[in-house]
């Protein structure tokens, strides 16, 4: 068996990085896991006082994560423990690692060389990952910020306003387009629009870069097993990838919303190829005008974050598990 690496694909939520880690982990040689936040934990904890205990006190931090808990939907067990000498970055790969295969394991994906994670916050945390990940590579996956925009606004969690969704995507953006620069050979830059428009070429084209056996189930996009907790937020992944919704934010979105987002970074917007609607913005709002955005946004904000509780609740309760994390 080949020594296990890792695919991370990344980008702002809402573009694509679930249904392209769908589309990826139908390669045979790979799996699929579903988003994976708490590994930075643990990566960012590699120098505290939590590596220096025992192999059950970290897995059971990584078991009681609520993200962990609702996305992944199992248990895990301590069957990696330090060894002597060994770097820290070395041993919490070996966690992950094994977390990973405990998953393929019950999901009949035994054999697996390569992991692909599309936790979307993986763009912003190239440097980190590359600490324990030193020969991963990474897919920087783009799409129209007016359509990620229009795809979370209804969501219960994200952005609740044009303004704040124009920084999140921007911030998220501006991370790949750095990485892209600073690790060119590790990170490939890929628009959503051309893989729904072109899937085919595109895939071959990522398969290539990060060397993985092209399949034709790939289009279908149908590897990662959806948990309760995102079933409802992915509907598409699982279907042949398409076009066929590139362009439904220009109906869901209004003009002023349009408007707000691309007063914030309609720069980037043409910088990388997406004409804006409104060419121009100036003096289209007022100081009231931003006040109500604002005011609208708080109300809708405090809202998001009771329909994603009571989500949270659900799945667990579905999984029998409290709200404390106990099986």
């Amino acid at each position: 068996m080949h020594s296990r690496r890792s695919i991370f694909i990344g980008g702002c939520g809402r573009s694509g990085t679930t249904m392209l880690g769908s589309a990826l982990g139908a390669a045979p040689e790979a799996v699929v896991t579903p988003e994976s936040q708490f590994k930075l934990k643990l990566i960012h904890q590699k120098k505290a006082a939590l590596l220096s205990e025992n192999s059950e006190a970290i897995y059971a931090q990584i078991a009681s994560d609520e993200r962990f808990q609702v996305l992944w939907e199992m248990t895990v067990s301590p069957y990696v423990t330090r060894i002597e000498d060994e770097k820290t970055d070395t041993y919490v790969r070996r966690i992950l690692f094994d977390i990973v295969d405990q998953y393929a394991q019950k999901h009949n994906r035994q054999g697996w060389e390569v992991w692909i994670d599309h936790s979307p916050n993986n763009i912003e945390n190239v440097p980190s990952l590359m600490t324990a990940f030193p020969d991963s590579k990474f897919i920087h996956l783009v799409r129209d910020g007016r359509a990620a925009m229009a795809s979370v606004l209804p969501l219960d969690w994200g952005p609740a306003d044009p303004i704040q969704a124009a920084y999140w995507w921007m911030g998220a953006v501006a991370c790949g387009l750095a990485a892209e620069r600073r690790y060119p050979k590790q990170v490939l830059f890929v628009k959503y629009e051309s893989l729904t428009q072109n899937p085919e070429a595109e895939l071959r084209r990522i398969c290539e870069f990060t060397d993985l056996t092209y399949t034709e189930e790939m289009l279908t996009a149908n590897a990662l097993r959806k948990s309760r907790y995102i079933e409802q937020q992915h509907v598409r992944v699982g279907t042949t990838i398409s076009p066929d919704t590139n362009d439904l934010w220009r109906r869901s979105l209004s003009i002023k919303e349009i408007s707000l987002f691309e007063m914030v970074c309609g720069s980037l917007l043409e910088l990388l190829d997406y004409p804006l609607e409104n060419t121009d913005t100036s003096g289209r709002f007022s100081r009231i005008d931003l006040m109500f955005v604002r005011l609208k946004s708080a109300i809708k904000k405090a809202k998001k974050r009771r329909r994603l509780r009571q989500r949270v609740a659900d799945s667990l309760q579905h999984r029998g598990v409290s709200q404390h994390g106990r099986q």
